[in-house]
């Protein structure tokens, strides 16, 4: 699971975080609005696995493993610094034009 958010300085996405979900965990998002914000398919032949590739637009989700252990999904701001490959060539820039 890849949760994608826009960066610092525009409203492009980049990935900010990556958890692997395993067969048995259960992934719950919060409240996915009416207007149509989220969407996906599954897949389903002749391997014994489906595959599933959805996009849902919120902030919030949940994942619960085996025995309750629930976590949220969410970016930290560490993770989001250190992923937005467009705010690194900002200060980059700005540290090259400052010398």
């Amino acid at each position: 699971m890849t949760l994608r958010e826009a960066s610092f300085i525009s409203l492009r996405l980049h990935d900010a975080s990556l958890v692997d979900l395993n067969a048995v965990d259960f992934f719950r998002v919060a409240q996915v609005n009416p207007e149509g914000l989220a969407s996906g398919f599954i897949v389903a032949d002749e391997r014994p696995a489906m595959t599933a590739a959805f996009r849902i637009a919120r902030k919030k989700a949940t994942i619960t493993r085996p025995g309750g252990v629930e976590f949220p999904m969410a970016s930290d701001i560490l993770s989001r610094f250190a992923n937005d490959v467009e705010l690194h060539a900002f200060i980059t820039a700005t540290a090259a034009w400052s010398v």
